[in-house]
C-alpha cells in the first residue's frame, strides 16, 4: 500500500501539467500513477524494475534543458556559421552503461537532441558511435552525453 501516496502525488502532478482539473483527467492521472508505481516498484524479490526516485523527477528537467540549449546551438550554427567552418564528425563514446535498456535509452536521448545522431553501438556494447553536427569542442559534446548517461544510470539502478 506504500505506492498509493506516490500514485496520488503523480496524479496531482499530471493534473497540474495538463492544466485541466476534471474527474476524468484526475482519474487518468491516478491510473497513470498506479501504472508508474507498479512499473517502478519491484513486486517480487530479485525482480529488476525502474527505481522510483527523485531521479525520475530531476532527469526530465535535465533533458528538457539540454534539448532547449541544443536547439539554440543548432539554430546559431545553421544561421551564423559558414559551411566551411563547420566541423561535423563522428565520435566514439566509451559507455559506462551495461544493459540493453540503458544503452537504448541513452542512444534515443542522443538522437532526440538536435545536432547529434546515434549511429551504432559496438558489438561488445562498450562504445557508442555518435555523429555530431559541430565537433569543434569534443569535450563539450562528451560532457553533454555523460550528463544523459548519468541520468539514465540513476534511473535504471
Amino acid at each position: 500500500m506504500t505506492g498509493i501516496p506516490i500514485a496520488l502525488l503523480l496524479a496531482a502532478i499530471w493534473v497540474a501539467l495538463t492544466g485541466q482539473f476534471s474527474l476524468v483527467n484526475l482519474g487518468l492521472g491516478v491510473l497513470l500513477g498506479l501504472g508508474a508505481v507498479r512499473f517502478a516498484v519491484p513486486a517480487r524479490r530479485g525482480e529488476k524494475r525502474l527505481r522510483l526516485s527523485w531521479a525520475l523527477v530531476r532527469f526530465p528537467i535535465v533533458v528538457i534543458w539540454a534539448l532547449l540549449l541544443s536547439n539554440l546551438r543548432v539554430a546559431r550554427t545553421v544561421l551564423f556559421t559558414p559551411v566551411d567552418r563547420l566541423t561535423p564528425g563522428i565520435m566514439a563514446v566509451p559507455l559506462r552503461l551495461t544493459t540493453d535498456a540503458e544503452i537504448t535509452a541513452l542512444a534515443n536521448l542522443i538522437t532526440l537532441t538536435p545536432g547529434t545522431l546515434t549511429l551504432d553501438v559496438s558489438t561488445d556494447r562498450r562504445v557508442l558511435f555518435v555523429h555530431v553536427l559541430d565537433l569543434s569542442d569534443p569535450d563539450a559534446a562528451l560532457a553533454s552525453i555523460r550528463a544523459f548517461e548519468q541520468g539514465v544510470r540513476e534511473i535504471y539502478r
